[in-house]
């Protein structure tokens, strides 16, 4: 069983390589960007309350914030990732 701490990283990870990718490659690699997307959109559980609460601050921040502008990116991209977004207090 992993831990919680290791479960947050890897959605975390899957996160932040998912804005690598859209930066680096755009819509060229948008199904592997969906793919990951999808696994950070299914997290459930306690272990993820750390990153579901980063993801809610960074709606209130400017819209002029390059991280906001980023999950902004990825919400093109994943219908998934822009309903987890909306579960977690983000408006379109």
């Amino acid at each position: 069983e992993t831990d919680a701490h290791s479960q947050d990283a890897g959605i975390r990870a899957r996160y932040y390589y998912a804005i690598f990718l859209v930066n680096r490659f755009g819509d060229a690699r948008a199904d592997e960007i969906r793919s990951l997307l999808k696994q950070v959109a299914s997290i459930d559980g306690p272990q993820y309350a750390a990153f579901k609460r980063y993801i809610s601050g960074v709606f209130k921040r400017p819209n002029t914030s390059y991280i906001k502008t980023q999950v902004l990116k990825l919400a093109g991209i994943s219908s998934d990732f822009r309903s987890f977004l909306i579960q977690n207090g983000w408006q379109f």
